[in-house]
């Protein structure tokens, strides 16, 4: 293990640990992402949770995935040949990409350009010692942030200093599986410049997973991994910076087959990604502000024999915020131009343009929402996204949120332009909508605060695979993309958590779903019905342990969509993840932590839900797995 010392000039003081800070403050984080301005999660408008930095620190998670796995009607899931890829709400993905879920850092999209939803180097690799707290959407989010703001929107909002100062650390650990991993950090203030940079790396060998795969060839690998994650933010008066470089370096099976390759598993799916974010923001008078934004993404893919395929997209945005009495305003432009080439594609590039705009006011005590965000794609139809709704409080701490949006998701290079024997894109895919509903009532006080959510979806134009006959294919046939039929969702969503003392916080949800697809088939997603998720964090000065159960209901057979599948790996089941932590800090600068996952040593399978070809392929987890870390930090003022 290679050591890492971090000097900072100046004293050492104490330092603010999570073992430090009252668990009251889990209670007290304004959100901007339903309205890009601070406000009360209960009075924005959307479905929104919020996980807290203390809660990212204080319980088990080998990276990003694994703490949004703990949100309400969320799962973290391996799909296909992209491993740890997806993390799906609402039961509403139907495919192997993360498409219908937008990723922003500091409010600025990281939207791959290529598929809308290759998300593994930010699942994997994101540096969550860098987590200030994680705003999340529960449902559509298209009426601000267009594309694939389509059943959640994870605002991922950085740990910036408030006051003069510099914190330095790092952070190296091992583990079984072949763990190593290691991260550093820096976070400084001085006058009107303040800044962060995190660094995070780890490398594994994997659980050995065996299965039999759609050309019903049985074999088994070691799936080992790399990941690699850089991410900084600066602030200078009005102008601000902020950028993520990600790679993700997993073993993986065949793309095209997704079979062991004759039994040389030796293909992999490597990914490389950029965002980089400049943007000035500026208080013009006590009323109206403006901003304006330039946001670069890029992702690379180096696919099975040496296949690469790059995407890239460049965004201007400008806003404009109005504040009258009790009204709030907001307005903007965007336009955006992609660029794609690839040894599997047509190169192409495409131009999207936007305008958007909502508003809020108070009349008495109840708050209506309006809002509107016009989407026009370069050879398509323009897309109108429309979301109204109001917040009625009933006392100073209990409300109810009405809420109806539409969102929709365009096709990308991925479903248009493919040029392979076995995928032919199509350029005229029109974006896939989703129509949602939600009622919320909500309670919250000093230590305690809950809420019920109900919502309704209907997803329509899906863009969806099929096989065409063709002659001239290798096997007389290829997939193509198609815009298919509807899909409905509704389901029940309750949270809540507790401030029990002066050193415990509990937090739990529960949640039920069913859908039916346009063919009158219940529970088609496949996904599980059911989902019950409980954590219980313990803090003292310097000791610290969180335990977090997260309980997922039997998914529902391939059979369901696909009687003919081929049952050739064992059935998906029922399955509780345990994970645990304790940390101390023997010294001031010092803290030492062991973690744990899947504590059960479960071997858990899940439906394959994006082809059907097989009942289940790729294990989620399998194995318990445990590893320990030790960081040093300095603070300096």
């Amino acid at each position: 293990m290679v050591l890492l010392f971090v000097c900072a000039q100046g004293a050492a003081q104490d330092i603010r640990t999570l073992m430090d800070l009252p668990l009251e403050k889990l209670m007290q984080v304004d959100v901007s992402v339903a309205s890009k301005r601070p406000e009360d999660k209960y009075d924005a408008p959307g479905i929104i949770t919020v996980i807290t930095r203390e809660e990212v620190l204080g319980f088990a998670a080998e990276n990003l995935g694994q703490v949004l796995n703990r949100v309400v009607g969320a799962s973290f899931l391996t799909a296909n040949v992209y491993s740890d890829n997806l993390v799906q709400f609402r039961a509403q993905s139907l495919t192997p990409y993360n498409s219908h879920v937008l990723i922003l850092l500091n409010g600025r999209p990281m939207r791959d350009p290529m598929s809308g939803g290759l998300n593994s180097p930010v699942y994997t690799a994101f540096p969550v010692q860098s987590i200030d707290h994680i705003e999340i959407i529960r449902g559509p989010g298209s009426v601000l942030y267009g594309s694939c703001a389509y059943s959640g929107v994870i605002n991922i909002i950085t740990n910036m200093p408030s006051e003069d100062s510099s914190h330095t650390e790092f952070q190296a650990g091992a583990g079984t599986m072949g763990t190593f991993f290691q991260s550093a950090g820096i976070r400084f203030k001085k006058k009107e410049f303040k800044g962060a940079l995190s660094l995070f790396h780890l490398n594994d060998n994997g659980p050995e997973y065996s299965f039999t795969g759609y050309e019903d060839v049985s074999g088994s690998g070691r799936f080992d991994r790399e990941c690699l994650g850089i991410t900084g933010s600066a602030r200078y008066r009005d102008f601000s910076m902020n950028f993520y470089a990600g790679g993700f370096f997993p073993y993986a099976l065949s793309g095209s087959r997704i079979t062991w390759n004759g039994r040389d598993p030796s293909s992999s799916v490597n990914q490389n990604m950029l965002f980089i974010d400049a943007g000035y923001k500026k208080q013009v008078n006590p009323s109206c502000g403006i901003s304006v934004n330039t946001t670069y993404n890029m992702h690379m893919i180096d696919a099975e024999g040496d296949a690469e395929i790059f995407g890239e997209d460049m965004l201007v945005e400008g806003t404009v915020r109005i504040t009258k009495g009790s009204a709030h305003i907001l307005a903007g432009a965007l336009a955006q131009g992609d660029r794609y080439r690839g040894d599997l594609f047509h190169d192409g590039s495409s131009l999207v343009l936007a305008m958007y705009a909502q508003a809020d006011i108070r009349v008495n005590t109840v708050k209506f929402i309006g809002g509107m965000q016009f989407n026009k794609i370069e050879g398509v139809a323009g897309n109108l996204s429309p979301r109204i709704g109001a917040v009625v409080p009933f006392t100073a701490n209990a409300g109810m949120k009405l809420l109806y949006s539409q969102a929709f998701r365009r096709a990308y290079p991925f479903e248009t332009s493919f040029n392979h024997p076995l995928f032919k894109g199509d350029l005229h895919i029109r974006p896939e909508l989703i129509r949602t509903a939600e009622a919320q009532i909500f309670y919250h006080v000093k230590r305690f605060q809950s809420s019920v959510t109900v919502y309704a979806s209907r997803m329509l134009d899906i863009i969806s695979r099929r096989w065409v006959d063709d002659p001239a294919s290798p096997i007389g046939e290829y997939v193509t993309h198609y815009n298919a039929g509807t899909h409905d969702f509704a389901g029940i969503e309750a949270e809540g958590q507790w401030y029990a003392g002066s050193r415990v916080f509990v937090t739990g949800s529960f949640y039920v779903q069913k859908n039916r697809n346009d063919a009158g088939i219940d529970n088609a997603a496949l996904h599980p019905g059911t989902m019950a998720k409980l954590g219980v964090l313990y803090n003292a000065r310097r000791f610290s342990a969180g335990v977090y159960a997260c309980g997922f209901g039997r998914p529902f057979p391939v059979s369901t969509v696909n009687p003919g599948v081929k049952e050739v790996n064992p059935e998906a089941e029922a399955y509780t993840l345990v994970s645990a932590k304790v940390s101390v800090k023997p010294f001031r600068n010092v803290n030492i932590s062991v973690m744990a996952n899947n504590l059960l040593d479960l071997d858990i399978r899940y439906p394959e839900y994006t082809t059907r070809g097989v009942n289940t392929l790729i294990p989620l987890y399998s194995g318990r797995k445990i590893w320990a870390a030790v960081s040093y930090s300095v603070d300096c003022r």
